[in-house]
């Protein structure tokens, strides 16, 4: 994830390597990818991805569920960056 990238973008470009690699042959599974995309994700995001591995089945989330999860901290984190 670059730094300023929302998570909708970087989603769009995680989803265009999976199809690429897809295209060549190579799968993996669910974990595999809800896995790749916290790893990807800046400092600020840190205490996030703490709580869902915590908290969460990362086994049997799927992606458009990270993604929303996601998302929806993202706008906290605007929010609380607009009251500063």
């Amino acid at each position: 994830m670059e730094e300023g990238e929302d998570i909708q973008t970087m989603f769009g470009c995680f989803q265009t390597i999976l199809s690429e690699l897809c295209s060549l042959g190579r799968h993996y599974d669910n974990y595999d990818h809800v896995d790749k995309i916290l790893r990807s994700l800046s400092r600020k995001w840190r205490s996030q991805v703490t709580m869902l591995k915590a908290i969460k089945n990362l086994d049997s989330m799927t992606l458009e569920e990270l993604v929303g999860i996601l998302k929806v901290h993202e706008q906290e984190l605007a929010q609380d960056e607009g009251t500063k």
